[in-house]
């Protein structure tokens, strides 16, 4: 996985939106995934197939990040999000 990456939110998911938080459920394990503020940005971009590199360019704006940062920690997130079913490859 890298920048130029598609994903998109996995099917079979539900998820809320709490304050400025996003909680998840993976309907077919059952298991919650509670995602912080920035977290929650990057999923909200993700509902469609999108770039990895296109979702760190809107969170850097959105949260004035380094470019640098923002790319290492968003790619860590989706590949974290992809390893537990929550994101998937878009080809």
């Amino acid at each position: 996985m890298d920048l130029k990456t598609k994903v998109m939110s996995s099917e079979g998911l539900v998820n809320t939106e709490l304050d400025d938080e996003v909680v998840v459920m993976h309907v077919v394990d059952g298991k919650y995934y509670a995602l912080n503020a920035v977290g929650s940005a990057v999923w909200r971009k993700i509902t469609s197939a999108t770039s990895i590199s296109d979702v760190c360019d809107a969170i850097e704006q959105e949260f004035e990040v380094e470019r640098d940062i923002c790319r290492r920690d968003v790619l860590a997130l989706v590949e974290e999000l992809y390893g537990v079913g929550l994101v998937e490859i878009v080809e």
